[in-house]
This record gives structure tokens, C-alpha cells and sequence, in this order.
């Protein structure tokens, strides 16, 4: 079980315990998270913490289920992402912006 808002805490035992996951140790605040094959892709967008405008960090990848997180959002134009969509096949991940939708290949 995964729990997103201004970090990923994640959980094993059906919700009894949650784990905050490392996602680099920068402030975010996660929109959306998506499974797409055998890794997990998480939004993460602004946010005003104490009044204080904050930027997303783009788009998150996990392969360890979670523990562990990667910015995956090289050649993304904006990093205030929002909601995620993966293609059928895998192979794509279209990413919604406050600007658009972009589309991002990802590689397996």
C-alpha cells in the first residue's frame, strides 16, 4: 500500500505500519502514483509550505517497490506534473502538466 502527499510512505502489512520511502531527501509534495510493468512513477508537483512557493521535482521512478525513488524527468519542460497515464504496452508515460500533456518513453 502506497500513500502520497508531501512524501511516499509506504506499507507491507495491509496498513498497519507505514515507511517513509527515500525520495532523495528534498521536499515535494506527490500528486499521483502509477504502476506501470515492475516500477512504480510518482507526480510531484508545487506546493506552498509555510507560504513558501516550492517546485515539483518532475517525474519519480521506483524499481524496489517503493523503498527507493529517481527523477526520471530528463527533456521534461515542466516539472509541476500532476497525474500520470502509461501507454498499454509500457512503453510510454504521458505526464499532465498545468501546461499540457507530455509524453515521456521509458525505457525497461
Amino acid at each position: 500500500m502506497i500513500v502520497a502527499g508531501y512524501s511516499i510512505r509506504i506499507s507491507t502489512d495491509g496498513g498497519q505500519t507505514f515507511r517513509t520511502s527515500d525520495i532523495g531527501g528534498l521536499p515535494t509534495c506527490v500528486r499521483d502514483v502509477l504502476r506501470v510493468g515492475d516500477a512504480l512513477c510518482a507526480a510531484t508537483a508545487r506546493y506552498r509550505p509555510n507560504g513558501v512557493l516550492r517546485g515539483g521535482r518532475g517525474v519519480l521512478r521506483s524499481t524496489d517497490d517503493g523503498r527507493t525513488w529517481s527523477n526520471i524527468s530528463t527533456g521534461l519542460q515542466d516539472l509541476d506534473t500532476t497525474s500520470l497515464v502509461a501507454s498499454p504496452d509500457g512503453t510510454a508515460l504521458y505526464v499532465g502538466t498545468i501546461d499540457g500533456v507530455h509524453r515521456m518513453m521509458l525505457r525497461h
